[in-house]
């Protein structure tokens, strides 16, 4: 969280082990719902997102120990930051595969 210039990023760490580039040759996309908490209207929102089937089985697993999926976690913690930032932050999402 870079607070003086409002922007959040969330980085994905990328492609680790071979389970990771198993997950990888998952290669079709799938619609999502846009998830919770970003049920706000703001310029260019769709009601649906499109995700690599691979990273979508991390991302929407629902974990046993807080029952939530990986995605409402991040989205949580990042309006969390958001809302004390103010209306004018900025979200930047990014990540990498490890060769």
């Amino acid at each position: 969280c870079n607070r003086q210039s409002k922007e959040v990023t969330v980085v994905f760490r990328g492609t680790k082990n071979s389970h990771n580039w198993f997950q990888n040759l998952k290669v079709a996309m799938k619609s999502y719902p846009n998830p919770l908490p970003i049920t706000d209207e703001y310029p260019g929102r769709e009601e649906t997102f499109g995700l690599h089937t691979g990273f979508a089985l991390y991302l929407m697993r629902r974990r046993r120990d807080i029952e939530m999926t990986k995605i409402e976690e991040i989205l949580n913690k990042a309006e969390s930051i958001g809302k004390e930032l103010g209306d004018d932050y900025k979200l930047c999402i990014t990540g990498k595969i490890l060769l």
